[in-house]
């Protein structure tokens, strides 16, 4: 078992010229998550090195990672036997969000090594998201150093603090999640749910099918909206946790800003007078 604390930024990667940096060793990673809560993330990670003979690190392992604080979060790595972490993640997989990339890496100078991960899961593949992880926490470029490190010419926006980046949530969006359905639950949900939709000789009822149709895009074309107000979110493809953080963490922004803007009003003139203006407010 190793602890330690992980201290990184991402970025996205703009064009190919990180390419003729890189290293000729790389990574193939698998990955499949069996919790993404905002508190805890649990992982199964499988990671070959190509070539073979490479000195690039090569192992499997369950990593369970805390809540972000800044450019710093704690994770455990527990080492896991290859064979059996393949066996494990191929059980999962069907009923647990999963994601493949293959990582490259770009040594810079003595201090920085980007990793470079490419995905290969289908609707990832033109996603490139560079990281790099900082010696220390006063290292330049972190909060309060009052500086920032030189990035190579190929770096582009980052996004550190954008949790739709993370690996969890890219998987979780894809749908991967989802159990698989068997043909009777299949039949099952149609009869339940749509045989209405059928002719007595069994044939599409084209002018039901086209209500049903309209319907579904008034509530695609509304979704978006509410994700925004809510959120600020756009797009409706995002799983339900995303939205429901940035919801609270929206909420709580405005919340806050209301009682501060209250307590500058008040004249208050002991802690007690505070903490009972604010008990049934935050109760």
């Amino acid at each position: 078992m190793r602890a330690q604390r992980e201290i990184e930024r991402k970025f996205l990667v703009v064009g190919e010229e990180w390419r003729e940096e890189a290293e000729e060793a790389k990574q193939v990673i698998d990955q499949v998550y069996v919790v993404n809560t905002p508190e805890v993330t649990i992982r199964i990670r499988n990671r070959i090195a190509y070539p073979r003979e490479s000195i690039i690190d090569e192992r499997a392992s369950i990593t369970i990672k805390s809540p972000r604080e800044g450019l710093v979060r704690n994770e455990i790595d527990l080492k896991m036997d290859h064979t059996t972490a393949l066996h494990l993640m191929a059980e999962l997989k069907d009923n647990y969000p999963s994601i493949q990339k293959v990582r490259h890496f770009v040594k810079i100078d003595d201090h920085l090594k980007w990793e470079i991960d490419c995905f290969m899961t289908k609707g990832l593949q033109d996603l490139i998201i560079a990281e790099v992880e900082l010696p220390f926490e006063g290292y330049p470029g972190n909060p309060g150093s009052g500086s920032d490190f030189v990035k190579p010419r190929w770096i582009g926006e980052e996004v550190t603090d954008n949790p739709l980046f993370s690996n969890a949530i890219l998987a979780g969006r894809l749908g991967f999640n989802r159990p698989k359905r068997i043909d009777e639950d299949i039949q099952r949900n149609f009869t339940e749910s749509w045989a209405f939709l059928l002719n007595g000789d069994g044939s599409v009822n084209l002018d039901l099918l086209k209500c049903e149709l309209m319907d579904f895009s008034f509530l695609i074309d509304q979704i978006p909206k509410v994700y925004d107000h809510v959120a600020g979110l756009s797009k409706h493809m995002y799983p339900a946790d995303v939205i429901t953080t940035l919801a609270d963490e929206r909420y709580w922004d405005m919340h806050r800003n209301m009682i501060l803007d209250d307590i500058r009003d008040c004249e208050f003139t002991t802690i007690q007078e505070v903490i009972d203006y604010l008990d049934p407010k935050l109760g």
